[in-house]
């Protein structure tokens, strides 16, 4: 049988909410789960990103299909300057959804992080081949092309 855990959560517990977070994600309440790590985010500011990407990797170990959650992680890993694995997830989001253009911008800029020009530019094109009237993108194309 399985439990399911309660409909709200203590808002006064860090380490309640946890176990909430963790009874959600096991029986397959992923965002629910995303929501409650989330809470414990902004309360607890100085907690870094570990859990949530724990849950994440732990989420794609069970479906890898899941392009928004190889998405979310890949920004967590970008923004901890873990570059080849952003760029690895972006990758694999595109290949499940092509049609988002924050997909394509961040592949662009981890790419240009990273110092491939030729596979930013690519990217960033593919960008606006999606979305042409995308300011970010044109300016980043821009950027990149007065390098």
């Amino acid at each position: 049988m399985i439990r399911r855990p309660p409909r709200s959560t203590p808002s006064n517990s860090s380490a309640a909410s946890d176990v909430y977070k963790r009874q959600y994600f096991n029986i397959g309440k992923y965002m629910k789960a995303l929501s409650i790590n989330k809470e414990i985010k902004r309360r607890d500011p100085e907690d870094r990103w570990d859990r949530e990407e724990d849950l994440y990797r732990h989420i794609l170990s069970t479906d890898d299909r899941r392009w928004e959650i190889h998405y979310a992680l890949a920004n967590i890993l970008l923004s901890d300057n873990r570059v080849d694995e952003a760029i690895e997830h972006y990758t694999r989001a595109v290949d499940l959804n092509s049609d988002v253009p924050e997909i394509w911008y961040n592949l662009g800029l981890a790419y240009e992080i990273r110092g491939d020009r030729k596979e930013s530019l690519a990217a960033i094109k593919k960008l606006l081949e999606i979305d042409p009237q995308n300011i970010k993108g044109r300016q980043f194309l821009e950027a990149i092309k007065s390098l």
